[in-house]
């Protein structure tokens, strides 16, 4: 089964529950909902980190909303 299948609702090939997947399907939406989004959430927070440490040598009175927003926004992740 193509991972194009398990995203078509209307097929409902078993004849059974409506809410029933398969193996394959159940892997791809774990694939797809766990480990990719992991993934970005762990970019974006390393980052705002890198961003927020080289903020820190940045003396300008810009820098301390820059620093907030980095902050903010990793709390937020």
């Amino acid at each position: 089964m193509a991972p194009a299948d398990c995203l078509n609702f209307s097929v409902n090939e078993s004849g059974g529950d409506k809410f029933e997947i398969s193996h394959e399907c159940a892997l791809f939406d774990f694939t797809v909902y766990t480990v990719v989004v992991a993934i970005i959430i762990a970019f974006g927070v390393v980052g705002n980190a890198l961003s927020f440490i080289v903020m820190l040598n940045d003396s300008a009175t810009s820098a301390t909303s820059f620093r907030q927003v980095a902050l903010t926004f990793d709390l937020v992740l």
